[in-house]
């Protein structure tokens, strides 16, 4: 027998309100600690851990929330050698955020990406295209281009999006896009 939508909403409605009271209370712990950090921190000889706590503690909070905030952004400890410049126009180059993010879309828009409903593509399928031997992405591992794509997506020249209907999709395809930024999960680059 199948159940209605109504039914369905009331069995998970309990599930959700857990959820969200587990989040709320999680941001809370999140500000105090936070707040804590930052007021020990103000001292001149700031120890580097220190920095890179508070640094963390901002990130996830920004991710929890859906902000972000100015200032400095963390980089990556990884070494971002093997970046690639393309010739495709004067002053272009995979270091700048905004043409990272126009490459990616420009690739994702493109034939041979893996798409779902059309309007997101699998980051794995995007990364597999872009790599080839002239692409935007040859000479990226599919780590590097996830961080990348991370990181555009957080100074929103890039849209990422989860994948919520996974039994509905080739599993190793998702588990190879899943690409992960503090308790965030992404699987596709957003085409709308």
């Amino acid at each position: 027998m199948a159940t209605t939508r109504r039914e369905l909403i009331a069995k998970l409605k309990p599930h959700l309100r857990m959820a969200i009271g587990r989040l709320k209370a999680e941001r809370k712990t999140l500000r105090a600690t936070l707040a804590a950090v930052e007021k020990n921190l103000r001292a001149p000889s700031l120890a580097s851990p220190a920095r890179d706590t508070l640094a963390k503690l901002r990130m996830r909070l920004d991710a929890f929330e859906g902000t972000t905030r100015p200032g400095k952004v963390v980089p990556s400890r990884k070494s971002t050698k093997g970046t690639t410049r393309s010739s495709a126009k004067p002053g272009f180059s995979l270091e700048k955020d905004a043409d990272f993010a126009s490459a990616v879309e420009r690739v994702a828009r493109g034939p041979g990406v893996k798409r779902f409903h059309g309007d997101r593509a699998f980051i794995a399928s995007v990364y597999d295209v872009g790599s080839r031997k002239g692409g935007p992405f040859h000479g990226l591992t599919l780590q590097q281009f996830k961080e990348r794509a991370v990181q555009a997506h957080r100074k929103s020249t890039l849209r990422l999006t989860r994948a919520d209907l996974v039994g509905a999709m080739d599993s190793k395809l998702v588990e190879r896009s899943e690409t992960a930024y503090l308790s965030a999960r992404f699987h596709f680059v957003a085409l709308d």
